[in-house]
């Protein structure tokens, strides 16, 4: 877990700094290369991506022109919302703009955090 993350989740949660050990192991440092894509339309993905170096793009493909609708930038989270929401297929794609670095959640651990912290 990057000191970024650290601070964004101490922004949104009082958590103590035994919390924060406890639920380091529930994230995952990844790696995307520019052009890389997270999800594309259609593939599930309920995961939840904190940015911490680099820029993702969200996208969908309408009448065969690409319309983007959101630009992720560094110590900002993001998820393919369709299928974190619904368990759905994502209907959009999420792909890096540049070389990225993050530290990915699951829905499943994010719950167990939830749990655990209550």
């Amino acid at each position: 877990m990057t000191q970024n993350l650290i601070q964004f989740i101490k922004q949104l949660v009082s958590f103590t700094d035994e919390e924060i050990q406890d639920i380091q192991h529930l994230f995952v440092e990844k790696t995307l290369k520019k052009g890389e894509f997270w999800v594309k339309q259609g593939e599930f993905n309920s995961d939840i991506l904190f940015l911490n170096k680099g820029i993702l793009r969200s996208y969908f493909v309408k009448r065969e022109v690409e319309k983007t609708f959101d630009l992720v930038i560094e110590n900002q989270i993001l998820t393919a919302t369709e299928s974190y929401a619904s368990g759905l297929p994502s209907t959009d794609f999420i792909q890096a703009v540049e070389d990225t670095y993050l530290s990915v959640i699951t829905k499943d651990n994010l719950d167990q955090c939830f749990r655990q912290n209550r």
